[in-house]
Parts: structure tokens; sequence; C-alpha cells
């Protein structure tokens, strides 16, 4: 092996890596990079801290390596090539400080552990990443501990949750105008969410959040930002758990959602827009002391999310059907996050789809990209699913067990609105309507034929706003 060849390393990470990883591989990725395979790192690092987005750049800088972020992706590529452990340079304080001569000593034993296993295997030149990277690189992020919520802890909780939510209804199909649509031989089942408490499926999440603050914290109330169903959820919730709420909506809101959260005791305050709205709960947050509860990020949400699909699942078993597809649309992500949990860990075999609008497409640039991404500015009439970034939690187990993420047009959608009312009686937000609209237009001909379960996620809207989407 040449002396100055790059490295390859691998984190032994699992099938998903930390955020940290994936800022890393976003950062230095660059075509063309001749690489020699070696081995992969494991994930610990000395005295169990865990190397930041710029730790492992300034180790690749410093050592002329270069990090993919899955074992996975590494088989992919490099399809035959066998690997070993080696050693991940414990973090002492930033690794840019540490002197050259350190790093130095560091990359000659990397590079003799490269050397005493290259002969059993071949060099190749693939692309991969630089070893130098330009000062004015994107903000370090600092990782976030990922484990999945098992089925048991989502069962757990959906017991916990009680009666506080809904074991919301399935109902097959049957219409000809859906065959039209989607194919006679299709077979649909709904998981009718828009029928849970306050609309949407959000308590699910926001209480699975809110049931674990002690007496203190509930008594400073809760903060959010929402265009509208995580606000009246977060409204509900306060007022059943014997709180108050104060959240931060963007001015164009829906006024009839902006009511109901009112009318449930919310306080309100309008901003301009949803990145404003961010910005301004931070501030409630700090000056006020209450709890910020985020409307599809962390852990404890997506195990609130994931009660929907773990319901799913038993609803159809129990009615002696295999869903072989999921399908359910995306605001951020929370929401299919948890679903696409729980589905994948009950049923392997059933592939999961998520749909997002053309004009809010932010979990879909992040699957792409492989971190999480942000999109300017909202543009879509599904206002529910406008979420303005993804988060890394919701991202990471998306990444893990959403099968594909395709987008809809706004058209597509209401002409999914409208649909959704001839053939199930239903009158659903623009987002409720998201996931037929993907079965009918980008995912008609893949899933033609099978059974396909859809996941009507709302229905918050006014009869005014709902008759002038449905009119031509």
């Amino acid at each position: 092996m040449q002396a100055d060849a790059p490295t390859l390393l691998l984190p032994d990470a699992g099938p998903l890596i930390t955020l940290a990883y994936a800022q890393a591989f976003d950062l230095l990725l660059k075509p063309g990079w001749p690489v020699q395979i070696v081995d992969m790192v494991p994930h610990e690092v000395t005295r169990n801290q865990t190397p930041t987005s710029a730790t492992i750049a300034a180790w690749v800088r410093a050592n002329a390596v270069a990090v993919l972020p899955t074992q996975t992706m590494a088989k992919q590529l490099f399809a035959g090539a066998r690997f070993r452990s080696c050693a991940f340079p414990p973090p002492d304080g930033s690794a840019g400080s540490r002197s050259r001569d350190a790093c130095d000593g560091n990359a000659r034993a990397q590079r003799k552990i490269v050397s005493e296993s290259a002969a059993a295997r071949p060099a190749l030149s693939l692309p991969c990443f630089p070893c130098c990277i330009p000062s004015t690189t994107k903000p370090s992020v600092e990782p976030m501990p990922f484990t999945p919520p098992t089925i048991d802890a989502i069962r757990a909780n959906r017991a916990r949750l009680g009666d506080l939510v809904l074991t919301t209804p399935i109902r097959l199909l049957v219409d000809h105008a859906l065959d039209a649509a989607v194919g006679a031989s299709t077979r649909v089942w709904l998981k009718e969410e828009l029928f849970q408490r306050t609309g949407s499926f959000k308590p699910r999440g926001a209480l699975s959040v809110m049931l674990d603050l002690d007496a203190a914290a509930l008594s400073r109330g809760v903060t959010g930002v929402s265009a509208g169903n995580h606000a009246i959820s977060l409204a509900y919730c306060a007022r059943v758990l014997g709180t108050t709420a104060k959240v931060v909506m963007p001015k164009n809101a829906n006024a009839f959602r902006v009511q109901v959260c009112r009318e449930l005791g919310a306080s309100i305050e309008l901003v301009d827009n949803v990145h404003q709205a961010f910005a301004r709960v931070k501030e409630i947050e700090a000056s006020e002391g209450r709890v910020f509860v985020h409307p599809y990020e962390g852990p404890k949400t997506a195990l609130g999310t994931a009660t929907v699909g773990l319901e799913f699942i038993d609803q159809t078993r129990a009615a002696g059907v295999a869903l072989d597809a999921v399908v359910v649309a995306a605001g951020g992500g929370g929401l299919s996050a948890g679903i696409s949990c729980a589905v994948k860990q009950m049923s392997p075999s059933t592939a999961v789809y998520v749909v997002e609008p053309e004009g809010a497409d932010s979990l879909s640039r992040s699957i792409r990209a492989g971190s999480p991404q942000a999109i300017d500015a909202v543009r879509t009439i599904a206002d529910s699913l406008g979420a303005p970034r993804c988060e890394p939690y919701s991202f990471a187990l998306n990444q893990r067990y959403v099968d594909e993420v395709v987008l809809v047009t706004d058209d597509q959608i209401r002409d999914a609105m409208r649909l959704t009312f001839r053939v199930a009686k239903l009158v659903v937000e623009p987002a409720g309507a998201a996931a037929l609209a993907a079965l009918m237009f980008p995912l008609r001909q893949r899933l033609e034929g099978k059974t396909v379960g859809l996941v009507v996620c709302g229905a918050n809207i006014d009869p005014q706003t709902y008759a002038a989407q449905l009119l031509p």
C-alpha cells in the first residue's frame, strides 16, 4: 500500500450512525479519491466519549483517512472486501488541538494495521472522500444517541396513554371510483386517525412527552410551535394534565385551528413564519421556564407516534389481513418515524412509504443528503406538512425504517381530498389526503394488486377552506 494513500474507516455503528458521522460524511464527500479498503472503527471511543463531526473531520484531515458512515453502505460499495477491527483515536479535547506529531504517530500506527491486512484484500480506486477540507465547513452538530423504540416499549406506552387517546378505527374501502383511481386489484385499508382526540394523531406524541414531566415542570406549563394540529394537541394535553400551554403559530395558520386552540385554553402568539416561530419559542422557554414540546422530534414523541403503527398492524392482523405496504404523510417526519419503526419491527415484509408535498420536502431532501436538511419556505396547501427542517432523531428513524419517500403536488392532494370525500365520506384536511394522493399517483403502478394501508392523519379544516380546495 502506498504510504500516502488515504485510509477508509468504517464506524461499527450498525445500520444507522450517529448524526456526527452523517455530518462528517456530508462534509467530506468528494468523488474521485483513490481509496484502500481497511478496517471498521468502533463507534465507542475511549472514555466512553462520542466524537463530534468536527472531531471526525479534524482526524480525517490530520491522518489522511476517510470515513464511510455505515457498514451496509460499505458492503454495497465494496462487495467481497474483508474488514478487521481497528481503533479510533481518543478525542482528548478537540482533535484539531492535538499536536501534529501525535496525529502523525496515530496515522503511522493506523497504516501499519492496514499494511498487515492489505494482502488479504485488493486495492480499490473508487469514489470516496478528500483527506483535507477547507476551513469554511458547515458547523458541527453534536450527535444524538440513537435507540429505536422496541415493540414492548411501544405497547407499554400505549397502555400508559390509556383513554387519553383513542384506538382509532380501520376500514376496508370498496368503491368503483377508488378502483379506477388506484387499480381494481388494489385493496385499501384506512387507519382513520382523523377520529383521534383533537382531530389528528398529535396527542399521542405530546402526551408521551408530558406524562413524564414532574410536578414542578407541569406547573410552569408547556410551549410549542405549530401550524395548527400540534397547537390543538398541546392545548388539549395541557387541559387534561392540569397545566397551561403557550403556542407560537405562523400568521397564515388556519383561523379555525387558532380558534380551537384558544377554546381549549391555550395562549397563542402569531409570528410571520414558522422559522420565526421556532426562534420565539426558545425565548418563551428561557423567560418563562415552560417545557418545549417539539411537534415531531425526540424519542418520546416517536414512542407516541409509533402507537399508530402498532395499532394498525394489530388491527389488520385481527381482521386476517397482512399489509403489503403502509403509506403515511410526513411534515418533519415524526409520525412516519414512529409508524415505520413499529411496522417494520412487527411486519418486516411490509413496505413503508412516506409522502411529502413538493413544496415541503424536508424529509426527501434529508434522505437524499444523508443528514437532516432544511427548506427555505413552505409552499403547499398541506400546511400541517410544512415543517421547516428535519431533526436528528426522527430523521434517523425514517432513514432506518422507511423504504422510500415520494412527492405529490398540491393538485394531486386536492384530487385525493375529493376522492376521500366521495368513497370514504370523510372530510379531511390536505395532509389527511396525502397518503391516498401518493397511492393514486407516484405509487399506483408499484402497489397495484397489493394490500395497502393508508394513514388518514388529520381533519382539522374549516368548511370554507375545505370547499375552496375541492372546487375545480
